[in-house]
């Protein structure tokens, strides 16, 4: 970490380290029965990622090809971590641009039907709904609408028939028994990792019917009012 790029101790035992007590000295020696050592760094634009560490239980010294082999083969091992850096990296940009091609398609979508539905809104409330369930690798959701005083069901995508004929049943308020109903409180996202731990969440058939853990609810703002709420599902494992 000093800098060195080779440190070579003939005997372990023979040094001040070791005689002073030093602890990592005592144990590498207690529970290892090293006594010649050599680390080699890794290191690449003077920034050291690690190193290659090599013992013998003999005093037995590395002569210098064993020293010349071992540097070259820890340089191999920086370029095969920058190798994998870079592979990582491009995967990930690579997948950060199909993930934005993917959403910009389905927003051209959703585009696409709203301009289609001038006088009909649930089409575009169902493309909502299961747009966003694919895009978020949701199994279920739901969009919720304002009814009256209260806010009702208006479109969904269930893999269970029963929860679906549950949750259209249901009318929800501001308060804070179910992910809905604290999105219209708080007027955000809400996440909630998992409802079966969660004391205020108060709706049993979620997890009796719809087998549900994690929710996410996020507003639909009009200006400063909420006037719906999605709610998904995450897929789970």
């Amino acid at each position: 970490m000093l800098g060195d790029e080779v440190v070579h101790i003939p005997d372990v035992v023979d040094t001040e380290a070791y005689r002073s007590g030093v602890a990592s000295r005592l144990r590498l020696v207690e529970m290892t029965g090293a006594r010649t050592a050599l680390w080699v760094a890794l290191r690449q634009n003077d920034v050291l990622l690690g190193d290659l560490a090599f013992y013998r239980k003999e005093v037995r010294p590395f002569t210098d090809k064993q020293i010349a082999l071992l540097r070259n083969f820890a340089a191999q091992a920086v370029i095969a971590m920058e190798n994998a850096r870079l592979i990582t990296e491009l995967r990930q940009r690579t997948h950060d641009l199909q993930e934005s091609l993917e959403y910009q398609t389905a927003t051209s979508d959703v585009l696409k039907i709203i301009s289609r539905s001038t006088f009909e809104l649930q089409p575009v409330l169902d493309t909502l709904v299961n747009t966003a369930v694919r895009l978020c690798n949701a199994d279920l959701g739901h969009l919720t609408l304002r009814d009256g005083q209260v806010y009702r069901v208006a479109a969904g995508f269930a893999v269970s028939d029963e929860w679906d004929r549950f949750i259209r049943r249901q009318s929800f308020i501001p308060d804070r028994s179910s992910v809905v109903g604290r999105v219209l409180l708080e007027a955000r996202a809400v996440h909630i990792a998992d409802i079966t731990v969660d004391p205020e969440y108060t709706v049993p058939e979620a997890i009796t019917i719809g087998n549900l853990r994690t929710l996410l609810g996020v507003p639909l703002l009009r200006e400063a009012e909420t006037i719906g709420v999605f709610a998904l599902r995450p897929e789970p494992d």
